[in-house]
């Protein structure tokens, strides 16, 4: 009982795993910093999938404003994705077993 335990966290931990570094790379090859994106979960990767890249900017200055812009998303949702979920802990605490 106890190793399926074990197993079954592994599993989901490498699942997590693999999906932070897909979203990592995405991120990266699309042109935005990937440290804005990691923790943005499934609205990040939507949202990262129907944002425009700034390496197809016309200028160098639209392409800064887009990584900026994009950057500046990733950040907010991850930000409100990490306090929702602190926040839910907080007013739903879970016992210890």
């Amino acid at each position: 009982m106890v190793i399926g335990y074990y197993v079954s966290a592994a599993v989901i931990f490498l699942i997590a795993a693999a999906f932070f570094v897909f979203l990592w790379r995405l991120a990266k090859r699309r042109g935005y910093n990937p440290w804005c994106w990691i923790f943005s979960g499934l609205i990040g990767l939507i949202v990262l999938l129907c944002m425009p890249s700034p390496k197809t900017a016309a200028t160098p200055e639209q392409t800064a404003l887009r990584a900026k812009r994009g950057n500046i998303t990733g950040v907010v949702i991850t930000t409100a994705l990490l306090l929702i979920n602190i926040l839910h802990h907080f007013l739903h605490p879970h016992p210890i077993h």
